[in-house]
């Protein structure tokens, strides 16, 4: 039998009738419980993001009430026993819903191992982690065995994963599953004899954000062409960066690309070294007024400031002059020009926005985007 408790977690009960066996006091054994993750981030998961998963073992399992006298619904405190845990543990994500018949999630969660034995932390050391394809881990508890008292909650290990969201990402569940082996948790009556076997399963859900929002006011972003001078791009959005993220201690890179390839001189886009953006306020700030008359270009302007309510979301504000803006994204007539995007890099950790189409303006070379 099972049934469904709240929180997403699957109950497996397996009972068995004792006979003659019986002590007065119970007529069975049922056998149940369930596999407890807890995630330590579930909501507003951001491109990179490292989310930690710690696995438990809650049991269920108790000696039968005697049949006939209703209500037949046990008592865990009176009638709790012992549970134990044997074998595999198997962690199922970026399943779309509980059946998991395929992965076509909005974002992935990747294994990361752990020092512990492939765990974060862990039980003892005979519980081993690893990851099993791109979709699966196994928490094995090889020769050992995990122990939970009546009505009782016990940890397995923690295990971690690596979130990669891609840009304007639906706000859909990625669902975690874990499941023991069939028959790997066994309770007995009163603790002595006769046993039953049963299995153990539990759910959970994150979710990501999404990583392209629109100001809260209209900020275009365009392109200008200002021959003599360099041609200038200018970018405003909403950010989400990871905690801790200290952008004054890393590189920042700013690229465009259009059907072209790179619209900006430098092949890899224009890059400030670390420590060029300096704190302020509530961020960072980057400013070069000389490269708007500079040849090739450069970074003018880079800007970051928190957004009010939000612990790691800023308003990000980015101004490039380059000589190669015009010439690389003209004519504008062309419509297959249309679709750009702009990425930007603090060091290792990198921000994709678009293909956003820009609008052409008037007099053959210039675009806006109006997000």
């Amino acid at each position: 039998m099972v049934t469904q408790a709240k929180f997403g977690t699957y109950v497996f009960a397996c009972v068995l009738a004792a006979g003659l066996l019986a002590a007065p006091a119970a007529q069975a054994v049922q056998t149940s419980g369930s596999l407890v993750i807890i995630l330590d981030k579930t909501e507003g998961i951001i491109n990179g993001d490292v989310i930690n998963a710690s696995v438990y073992l809650h049991n269920s399992s108790t000696n039968s009430p005697i049949l006939g006298v209703p209500p037949a619904i046990p008592n865990l405190a009176v009638n709790g026993v012992n549970a134990t845990l044997t074998g595999d543990v198997t962690v199922d994500f970026n399943c779309p819903d509980c059946a998991c018949a395929n992965n076509n999630v909005p974002f992935t969660l990747s294994f990361m191992a752990g020092a512990a034995g492939g765990c974060v932390t862990r039980a003892g050391a005979f519980v081993t982690c690893a990851g099993a394809g791109a979709n699966q881990a196994v928490i094995s508890l090889g020769a050992g065995s995990i122990a939970a008292p009546p009505d009782g909650t016990t940890f397995i290990a923690q295990i971690k994963f690596t979130a990669a969201v891609p840009n304007g990402v639906l706000n859909l569940p990625n669902v975690i599953q874990a499941s023991s082996e069939a028959c790997a948790l066994r309770a007995c009556e009163n603790n002595v004899f006769p046993c039953v076997d049963c299995g153990a399963q539990g759910c959970t859900e994150a979710f990501a954000t999404f990583e392209q929002r629109g100001c809260p006011h209209p900020c275009p972003s365009v392109i200008t062409c200002n021959d003599p001078r360099p041609d200038t791009f200018t970018f405003h959005t909403l950010i989400d960066l990871p905690a801790g993220l200290d952008p004054s201690t890393l590189s920042f890179t700013a690229s465009l690309t259009n059907v072209n390839g790179q619209v900006f001189t430098p092949a890899g886009g224009w890059v400030l070294g670390a420590g060029a953006l300096a704190p302020i306020g509530d961020g960072w700030k980057f400013t070069d007024p000389a490269a708007k008359n500079a040849h090739p270009g450069g970074i003018m302007l880079v800007q970051l400031h928190r957004r009010d309510g939000f612990a790691n979301r800023y308003r990000l504000d980015v101004q490039v002059a380059d000589d190669a803006i015009g010439p690389n994204t003209s004519p504008n007539s062309n419509p297959a020009l249309a679709p750009m995007t702009f990425e930007v890099k603090f060091g290792a950790f990198t921000q994709t926005f678009g293909p956003n189409v820009y609008d052409p303006k008037e007099g053959g070379c210039g675009w806006v985007f109006n997000p």
